[in-house]
């Protein structure tokens, strides 16, 4: 299957190259050298070695790095995107284009069909177990065990760092695209939009209160449903899969608006159906991490657009069928065809979460309405497909509309009274152990039509899709984006130590010290270092490791093991130690969670299967340490090195360059925000960090814009929530910069640190 390539303007126009399928790599750049694809000198818009594309499983792919612009067929892309049989590529920002085509081998016959059907296909491409949501919705009690929190730490995170493509994790490159335009540019709420409050209003009446109802009549409100169908609601498939939690002591039932003081229905649900796509893209994540996490950026809690697929049905009795008010309309294949950014959009349903008053009346509830805009319609690894129909690969919607827990499963409504999406996640941060949602930000829906098929058993679509999401993730792998590993005692200690963080309010930097570990492989266990010991838990003969440990002071402790065999913990709480909690990450890992009130002693034991070859165990102190802008930095330039010392393989140390502090007062011109700038004159080529922090702790965002141009341009830029943004950029040799920070407060202080690098000496 040969591959084409034709040069559509400048001085190689309408030359052609074609390269044969024993070529894996093909280089696209300016060095001539090491490119095959080789773009004249002066063209600046090109890099050296701007990016590749690459055959693999029949297929090629387009790879290149974070700060690279690629368009493809007018679209901004991001490495590891498939390339159609026939596209045009434009590489740099206004750059060269390129004709790419390919063809696969004609002289072999069409391959015939496997004669498996799609429910076998669809098994085959997943993985029976299924990962815990990160948004629990019920309330905002801490997660029973660390264990779930170690899980979504480590598996959540890969799903977050690439849908906010944060591959190089210091860098946010936006290759052109200004995310702060958009940020602050405050899209308004449209309530002066008649016909979308009406449509609000009059779908009040069809959406429904999920609650959570002791025996005891104690109750939780947790969620919203709407009805969809006769005796049918839809809602979240997190909201869902509670009714499978319940058990026989509980009960889940759905409770009406009340509209003019009259008595609000109790409705109870009898059976769910939840989507095929939401267990089965969690369980396509697991086992795989980031290649390498911001030791910064993740003090707070992870953040993710949540699942693949998340929604669901709520089925009721028969006889209660009446009951119900009329289902809400479904958007159409040609509604969801031309969603766009922009499009004004509201939705109704019941947030609660941290909200004045419990947010709602659980008794004689009433709904809240919000107004927004879609601000992206993207997949769920935040690109955006080509698609046959809409909504088969392009399933999440990305909304300025404020939300809160309890909104979850909430109907997205446009203008004609139309349900466009499901409100599924919205955007946090994290205050203590509470999530307080962002002021500013996008928060995230599920596409309607997958609502769609589950009414009407559609299998062949979500094939389409699973097998998009499979070889989105394999490329990510086969790119180096993520890496397939289980969790393991080094993840399990740093996700207990990001727990701690929370704990600790957020404002605190957790490092852990080593008081007590050890290893020990089968020979050692033989002779004599572990006693072998009746397994009464197990059934089984297992050795046995005594400890007794003394912890100097109070504080935050964990114990953890790791085996390839069944690890047993048998420890009590006494003299002031507490166990907080046990952990479970598989049958081989476990820890526990310890705090201590003073100096105590810890006694007791931990079993291991005599069928195991080795054991390792580490006992840790939590030491916390208030967020400084000194240990900010710290963290920041390791980072920055550590992934340039990755991709280049060489040993560099930072040099700082600049240093620069002031007060952000001045409106912007444009935006609704307070900003500085800085000039920024680089004299060499290489790669450069820009770290600005505030002295504060404010909010506090950056980009970095190339100006001497006739037009100013933004080549990069921070936007997250946090008070310490950070760019990293290449730079191909003599130029001028200026950064731009933003602040929603006057007043606000900074400094601002610039870096090269240089090998490092001895």
């Amino acid at each position: 299957m040969p591959l084409h390539v034709t040069f559509l303007d400048g001085p190689n126009a309408n030359q052609s190259l074609q390269f044969t399928d024993d070529i894996e790599q093909i280089q696209l750049g300016r060095d001539p050298e090491r490119c095959q694809v080789v773009f004249p000198p002066d063209l600046t818009m090109v890099g050296r070695e701007h990016c590749t594309i690459t055959r693999s499983s029949g297929r090629y792919f387009l790879e290149m790095g974070s700060d690279r612009a690629v368009q493809l067929n007018g679209t901004l892309v991001e490495g590891g995107c498939i390339l159609p049989l026939e596209s045009e590529l434009q590489i740099g920002p206004k750059g060269p284009k390129l004709a790419v085509s390919w063809e696969k081998n004609a002289g072999l016959a069409a391959t015939t069909p496997q004669e498996i059907d799609p429910e076998e296909i669809a098994r085959r491409a997943s993985r029976p177990a299924r990962e815990a949501q990160l948004d629990a919705q019920a309330s905002t009690a801490k997660r029973n065990t660390l264990g779930g929190l170690v899980a979504l730490l480590f598996v959540v995170a890969a799903v977050f760092l690439i849908l906010q493509t944060q591959v190089d994790v210091v860098t946010k490159q936006v290759a052109g695209v200004d995310r702060l335009e958009q940020k602050y540019a405050q899209l308004a709420a449209n309530s002066g939009n008649d016909a979308l409050q009406a449509a609000l209003q009059q779908a009040a009446n069809s959406t429904y209160l999920v609650i959570y109802q002791k025996s005891d009549g104690s109750e939780l409100g947790f969620g919203t449903a709407w009805v969809v169908a006769p005796g049918t609601l839809a809602t979240n498939a997190h909201v869902a899969e509670r009714f499978n939690e319940i058990g026989s002591k509980a009960r889940m039932l759905l409770r009406s608006a009340s509209r003019e003081g009259s008595d609000p229905v109790n409705i109870n649900v009898a059976g769910i159906e939840v989507h095929p796509g939401y267990g089965e893209f969690a369980d396509l994540w697991r086992g795989y991490v980031p290649v390498r996490f911001n030791a910064v950026k993740d003090m707070e809690r992870v953040r993710s657009a949540g699942s693949g697929c998340d929604v669901a049905l709520l089925t009721i009795a028969a006889g209660d069928h009446e009951q119900l008010a009329p289902p809400l309309k479904l958007a159409g294949p040609e509604v969801h065809d031309a969603l766009s950014a922009g499009e004004p959009v509201g939705y109704v349903g019941y947030p609660m979460e941290n909200m004045a008053v419990e947010g709602v009346n659980l008794q004689r509830p009433t709904p809240q309405m919000q107004f927004g805009r879609l601000t992206a319609i993207t997949t769920d690894f935040n690109t955006s497909e080509d698609e046959q129909s809409p909504g088969s690969l392009n399933t999440l919607l990305q909304h300025s509309l404020p939300a809160t827990g309890g909104a979850s499963g909430s109907p997205l409504i446009n203008s004609r009274g139309e349900v466009v999406g499901v409100l599924s996640a919205v955007n946090f941060a994290m205050l203590g152990d509470r999530r307080i949602p962002t002021g500013v930000g996008v928060n995230f829906a599920q596409r309607s039509n997958l609502v769609g098929e589950l009414l009407e058993d559609d299998e062949r679509t979500h094939a389409i899709r699973s097998s998009f999401w499979n070889d989105e993730i394999k490329q990510l792998y086969v790119s180096g984006k993520v890496e397939e590993k289980d969790v393991d005692l080094e993840a399990l200690v740093a996700g207990w130590e990001s727990q701690i963080s929370i704990d600790f309010g957020g404002q605190n930097f957790i490092e852990s010290r080593s008081i007590s570990d050890g290893v020990f492989d089968a020979d050692s266990l033989n002779a004599g270092s572990l006693v072998l010991v009746a397994g009464d838990t197990l059934g089984m003969e297992m050795f046995a490791k005594e400890l007794e440990i003394e912890l100097a002071a109070k504080g935050e402790y964990l114990l953890a093991a790791e085996a390839d065999g069944p690890v047993i913990f048998e420890f009590e709480g006494t003299n002031g130690v507490v166990i907080k909690e046990f952990i479970e990450i598989r049958p081989g890992l476990k820890a526990i969670s310890i705090s201590s009130d003073a100096a105590a002693t810890l006694r007791g034991r931990i079993l291991l299967g005599t069928d195991a070859q080795e054991m390792r165990y580490t006992l840790r102190e939590a030491n916390a340490k208030p967020i400084t802008a000194e240990i900010v930095l710290k963290q920041v330039k390791t980072e920055w090195l550590e992934g340039l010392e990755r991709r280049d393989g060489t040993t560099l140390e930072a040099v700082e360059v600049g240093r620069w502090n002031g007060s952000i007062d001045a409106k912007h011109d444009t935006l609704r925000v307070h900003a500085a700038t800085q000039a920024l004159n680089l004299q060499e080529a290489g790669p450069y960090l820009i770290t600005a922090i505030s002295e504060d702790h404010k909010p506090l965002d950056m980009r970095l814009v190339q100006t001497g141009a006739d037009d100013q341009k933004v080549v990069a830029e921070d936007d997250a929530e946090d008070w310490y943004p950070c760019i990293a950029f290449d730079s191909s040799g003599s130029t001028n910069l200026k950064a731009e920070l933003f602040a929603p407060e006057a007043g606000t202080s900074y400094r601002i640190w610039l870096f090269r690098t240089k090998p490092e000496t001895n």
